[in-house]
């Protein structure tokens, strides 16, 4: 029966997650035929969803992260507390950032050495490419801040957290990074959001507070939407970049797991009680 709930509660979440991009496209579509109403002219249909990708993306975040927070309120869950949205110090903050600028970079500039660009044709036309650096801005904030909190969101704060309750801890971190790999829908992507996925879970459960996977999502995505702007980086720049980026990337796990204290300040303070006095739980922490 756990078990049954479990894969039901994941499929609605899945749910969720593949109808809010298409809720998305379609008050997009909605909003182009009534500026072909009224005689606007939006231009092609193509290239007007192009100029507002951006606008699409924090949309279809918006959905699935009040879709998914309506799934737990209906459930008598406090979101923030059973997502763990704690407090990190600044210093955990920047290690986490710090890992995910490291992603970026090692992955770009690998990717860019091994010339995987001869191997996946481009299929975008200049057109479309030209439409979306008009609104990079835009672009930059939905795919570099949107993506990164509604998809933390949903995978270590929806899918892992629903994994942990039913499963071993060591399957669910691999699970729920195998679902984020998988829901990305593009086999070429999935070679590293896979493991991607699995370090952003192992280091969700360390600082105990989801801000870290945000701030490492937040990092990757930023930096990786910046590193699509230079095309004419000589090889050493990029042998460079590998260099750094791995070495951001380690240092940054390494402090993570290896070398950071135990933090007092991710604890839940304990009540304070004098002799003889009972400690009272609050129920609503024990999730």
């Amino acid at each position: 029966m756990k078990f049954l709930k479990t894969l039901g509660r994941l499929a609605l979440y899945a749910f969720i997650f593949i109808i809010s991009p298409l809720l998305a496209s379609l008050f997009l579509a909605n909003l182009y035929s009534l500026l072909l109403f009224f005689g606007a002219n939006p231009g092609s249909a193509v290239i007007f969803a192009a100029e507002n990708m951006g606008v699409t993306i924090i949309l279809s975040g918006v959905l699935t992260v009040v879709f998914g927070g309506l799934t737990l309120v209906a459930r008598g869950i406090n979101p923030l507390k059973y997502m763990e949205f704690k407090r990190l110090s600044l210093k955990n903050a920047a290690v986490s950032l710090l890992i995910g600028i490291g992603f970026s970079l090692f992955v770009t500039s690998l990717l860019t050495l091994l010339k995987v660009d001869t191997v996946i044709p481009d299929t975008i036309s200049e057109e479309i490419l030209e439409a979306i650096e008009a609104n990079f801005l835009q672009i930059l904030v939905a795919v570099g801040m949107a993506v990164p909190f509604y998809e933390e969101f949903f995978f270590r704060g929806l899918i892992f957290k629903e994994l942990q309750n039913s499963s071993r801890l060591w399957i669910a971190v691999i699970l729920q990074g195998l679902i984020f790999g998988a829901l990305h829908l593009n086999w070429f992507q999935f070679i590293y959001t896979f493991p991607a996925g699995i370090v952003m879970g192992m280091v969700f459960l360390r600082y105990r507070s989801i801000w870290a996977p945000i701030l490492i999502h937040l990092g990757w995505n930023t930096t990786s939407t910046l590193l699509s702007i230079p095309e004419d980086l000589p090889f050493a720049g990029f042998v460079l970049m590998l260099l750094v980026g791995g070495g951001m990337l380690f240092a940054g796990l390494y402090y993570t797991f290896k070398t950071r204290p135990q933090a007092v300040e991710d604890e839940e303070p304990k009540p304070e009680t004098g002799p003889g006095e009972p400690i009272i739980v609050d129920a609503e922490t024990c999730y």
